[in-house]
């Protein structure tokens, strides 16, 4: 009884209190204000303006047919009302939820009228899409094909000082050679081809390498699109644009002006199995081309004022074999400007006739010791050269062949032979022999 007097003591004192009552009296009336809030008006509205539209067709059917959007959607914004209780929707932050375009429909390529739908993004419920403002918007897909070109590097306004040229340019890494482009079905049909861009305007000693963009021609050489280095995108009317849709293995490239210098150089037949007794300077011959102009940077080309052909075997040489086509070697770092794939060498060999003999005297050379060697009596039919009044009184016995046993075991092999005369260094053989030798211990 004492306990229940004492509150009921306590509650008026506190009651009777101005400084409990009133703080008392608001939060009484708060909480009456809620649940009547609550109670009366449960669908509570709060609009969001400037809501982004989130769409995609990755991983979805539309994807596995090979379309994609070309539309900007990306610029799209909305209106957004949401309702629900008070206490939940005055919660909500634009994170907590997406507006997504229901792509059911599409099924082909086409501009499709898609409706807006919203998407809950976060735990939050208890609450609905009132309205979505526009409710539709169009959107335009398209087939999406993938190309591969090869790219021609272009630079502008680059020149050379005096006594220079600039040769055509080149893509710095090889690897840019060819670029790999996807793209809308309609826009991918117009492309004809690829290049590089970039407005130099400079008068170059030396080589450099600049930075470029890549561009789109059409059949005509028209610019279907270009892009620049700082990633501004332009369009055949050189009209600045946000996108093109299409992507590429890379849009920036490296191209380097090669300064070169160009000059007329002489051309030079060279020789391999000459006789010992025949310098090359004492071969007489015509060139259907004996000068050529080159290109190369300024040092290559002052040290090759000539040019030597690719070698002629001298073993294919003879009255009856006096024509050939013969390729240019060309130095590392100079190229040949003119359309020439090959040189037609025309040997004169007035006074040499050609001859068919047995050589019966054949010697061996590098025999590894402790081993004997028997060779084959003879080979036959062996066709040398040499002047005419050499081989006109030239007997068997003058010839003869070496065989290099060199790194040969024990047993039979065939090996080369090398046919000589022991009376003239004039004489050299025509073709190719060969004989049998055998290898035994001692």
């Amino acid at each position: 009884m004492k306990s229940s007097f004492s509150m009921h003591r306590l509650f008026t004192r506190l009651f009777h209190n101005k400084r409990f009552t009133i703080p008392f009296s608001l939060i009484v009336a708060f909480s009456f204000w809620i649940i009547l809030k609550v109670s009366d008006n449960p669908d509570y509205k709060q609009v969001f303006w400037n809501v982004p539209l989130s769409i995609s067709v990755d991983d979805t059917v539309i994807s596995e047919m090979g379309l994609g959007i070309v539309s900007d959607v990306s610029s799209q914004k909305f209106t957004v009302t949401i309702k629900g209780p008070s206490y939940v929707v005055s919660s909500l932050r634009p994170e907590d939820f997406q507006i997504k375009a229901s792509l059911t429909e599409v099924n082909a390529a086409g501009t499709y009228s898609l409706r807006m739908e919203g998407v809950r993004t976060s735990s939050k419920t208890g609450y609905e899409f009132s309205s979505i403002s526009p409710a539709t918007i169009d959107v335009t897909f398209d087939y999406f094909d993938t190309k591969q070109f090869t790219v021609t590097p272009r630079l502008i306004g680059v020149s050379a000082v005096e006594g220079l040229i600039v040769d055509t340019p080149v893509m710095a890494d090889s690897e840019q050679n060819t670029i790999t482009v996807k793209g809308p079905r309609s826009v991918m049909e117009k492309i004809d081809a690829v290049g590089t861009y970039a407005e130099v305007n400079k008068t170059l000693s030396v080589s450099q390498t600049f930075d470029a963009g890549i561009v789109f021609y059409n059949a005509d050489g028209g610019i279907i699109y270009r892009y620049d280095t700082d990633g501004k995108i332009y369009d055949a009317k050189d009209n600045q644009i946000e996108s093109t849709y299409l992507t590429a293995s890379f849009f920036n490239a490296k191209v380097t002006a090669p300064i070169v210098k160009k000059a007329v150089v002489q051309v030079k037949p060279t020789f391999t199995h000459l006789p010992d007794g025949l310098l090359p300077e004492q071969i007489v011959y015509r060139l259907d081309h004996e000068t050529v102009t080159v290109t190369g940077t300024p040092d290559t080309v002052d040290a090759n004022t000539v040019l030597k052909l690719a070698p002629i075997d001298f073993w294919s040489v003879s009255p009856s074999s006096t024509e050939f086509e013969v390729s240019l070697t060309m130095p590392d770092g100079m190229k040949l400007t003119d359309n020439i794939e090959t040189f037609h060498v025309s040997l004169d060999l007035s006074g040499y006739t050609e001859k068919i003999f047995t050589v019966t005297d054949i010697r061996t050379t590098n025999l590894t010791d402790g081993l004997t060697a028997k060779t084959a009596v003879s080979i036959r039919n062996v066709k040398v050269c040499g002047p005419s009044e050499v081989l006109a009184t030239l007997k068997n016995s003058q010839l003869y062949a070496t065989v290099d046993l060199s790194d040969k075991t024990v047993g039979a092999h065939t090996v080369d032979a090398v046919v000589k005369c022991t009376d003239s260094p004039l004489v050299w053989q025509v073709g190719n022999y060969s004989t049998t030798v055998t290898l035994s211990g001692k």
